[in-house]
């Protein structure tokens, strides 16, 4: 009775020279259990369509993968009739393989050992659902979530600011009543002077004195009336600002912290799964995105630190 299995292993993968190497050795090794002199054949499909058998493992490791000759897939493929059908593929649906047999022990031997190597020599970048959708969430999430946040906070510092209004109110009230009865007690000071010199000039004074005395009190009269009526402005204490200007650390760090979330998710979670062929000048090409995706991690989360930190220390030096 012929036994058949199938299999998906890996959904994402990092298939290097080496992982080529080591896949084919293991076909070759385990296939000589069906059939004496197993002949093993590498099916390559590129991005130009173009779709060629090769019969040399090292003529796919020659292979140029450039950007538009990159491979698609690779199949290494054993056809020997009854004895062993084996496909082990690597492709866009992940890394995966079939065989088919009349000799069912071997057959599982032949499966468990395919399926260690790819699980622990193979295993590529994997994102989850979840990571993904909230992935692709973040970026307007973030930004409604630090809106209604500052509302929130706006609304709470206009009620705040309603109670120091109020009392500042009172502290001005206070002293204008207090300025207005102090201004008070001068004049009439400066008036009951002026007059005990006035009845002092009618008794006994000169025409000249008389007529000096009016002058002066007419010169200086409008002057203690425009010191009644105005108030020193530098004695009330200043006005709070707009509640929206209320908490400048929070305006600072909260848009910030939504930056840097849409930033992070776009940089390390977005990437689809990984099914990679490193092999030719894909290897320079993933070498440079990798440590370009490391870069721009570290220069996001220091960026943000920074900008945080700077604007606190602006904000202290601002108010002090």
């Amino acid at each position: 009775m012929t036994a058949r299995v199938s299999e998906t292993v890996l959904d994402s993968f990092r298939l290097t020279a080496d992982s080529v190497r080591d896949i084919d050795a293991l076909i070759r090794r385990s296939a000589k259990d069906f059939v004496e002199n197993p002949v093993v054949t590498y099916d390559v499909i590129r991005r130009d369509n173009f779709r060629y058998s090769l019969t040399a493992v090292d003529d796919v490791l020659r292979e140029p993968n450039g950007t538009g000759t990159a491979i698609q897939s690779i199949s290494f493929q054993v056809q020997h009739g009854d004895e062993l059908t084996l496909a082990v593929t690597f492709d866009n649906l992940g890394a995966r393989f079939e065989a088919e047999s009349h000799d069912r022990a071997s057959l599982i031997a032949l499966a468990s050992g395919i399926r260690s190597l790819m699980r622990d020599n193979m295993h590529g970048r994997k994102i989850s659902e979840n990571r993904r959708l909230i992935a692709e969430a973040a970026p307007y999430v973030a930004p409604a979530i630090t809106f209604f946040a500052l509302v929130a906070l706006a609304a709470r510092n206009s009620s705040g600011l309603n109670e120091r209004y109020q009392e500042m109110t009172r502290q001005y009230e206070e002293g204008m009543l207090q300025q207005a009865e102090e201004d008070a007690a001068r004049m009439v000071e400066q008036g009951e002077m002026a007059r005990q010199e006035g009845l002092r000039l009618l008794d006994g004074g000169t025409e000249e004195e008389k007529l000096d005395f009016l002058i002066e009190q007419s010169t200086n009269m409008p002057s203690d009336i425009e010191s009644y009526m105005s108030y020193p402005s530098g004695s009330f204490p200043e006005f709070p600002s707009s509640p929206w200007f209320y908490t400048p650390i929070a305006l600072i760090f909260l848009p910030a912290l939504a930056c840097l979330i849409a930033l992070l998710s776009r940089v390390l979670l977005v990437p689809r799964d990984e099914r990679l062929f490193l092999i030719g000048q894909e290897i320079g090409k993933q070498q440079k995105r990798d440590k370009r995706r490391d870069n721009a991690f570290w220069s996001i989360l220091v960026g943000f630190i920074v900008s945080v930190v700077g604007g606190f220390v602006v904000y202290l030096v601002t108010v002090n």
